[in-house]
């Protein structure tokens, strides 16, 4: 049995007449009604069910491939983007500032950093939370974003007595209507002296 990806589905040699698409995708069910014309005996699966005309639907994946001389699978399109805007500090590698994917913002967890990877405001929960909110800012701006369009916001504190210092200025940046929230005590953050470190989800503009 051969296995081939689907850009190669139209090279196969003419002695091959049983074939298995494995996957259909958006360009499968074309593909299929291509080789079935052509005299291929085929068998399609997809994990939606999904059939084609002149081509045997089969029950499961190893139903299809029984008998196959040759399967044909799809190479399915990356559906999340990773970014790492140049207007924030570098990430270690480890991690991508943020992810779009299926019309959805994920921001990763920000904390006071400034612009050469140091510590703002040591012991200033004030001063670490409006950097925080700046380099949030400008992630969501990089993507056409603005504070308006975030639908929730998660906070890790090390300490909840000083919650409302932190609130006060998040409450200048969602003046009305805030986002779903999530507020987390925490021992420690990764970043020694960061009282808090803020993620957020935003609606995409279409």
């Amino acid at each position: 049995m051969k296995y081939s990806r689907w850009w190669n589905a139209f090279s196969l040699p003419n002695v091959v007449d049983v074939i298995a698409f494995m996957g259909l995708g958006r360009m499968g069910v074309p593909m299929v009604e291509r080789l079935v014309a052509a005299g291929r005996e085929m068998t399609v699966w997809n994990r939606t069910p999904r059939g084609v005309a002149g081509a045997v639907t089969a029950a499961g994946p190893a139903e299809a491939v029984a008998g196959a001389e040759v399967v044909v699978t799809t190479r399915r399109e990356r559906r999340v983007e990773a970014l790492n805007p140049a207007t924030v500090p570098a990430t270690n590698g480890f991690y991508s500032h943020a992810t779009r994917a299926g019309g959805l913002l994920f921001v990763s967890g920000q904390v006071a950093l400034d612009d050469d990877g140091e510590l703002v405001g040591p012991d200033d929960m004030a001063a670490q939370s409006e950097r925080v909110m700046v380099l949030l800012g400008r992630i969501l701006a990089d993507q056409g974003c603005t504070f308006e369009d975030v639908t929730h916001v998660r906070t890790f504190v090390t300490d909840l007595s000083r919650l409302r210092e932190y609130g006060v200025v998040r409450n200048r940046y969602f003046p009305k209507d805030p986002p779903a929230s999530t507020t987390v005590e925490v021992s420690r953050l990764f970043i020694p002296g960061a009282l808090l470190e803020v993620e957020a989800t935003a609606s995409l503009p279409s």
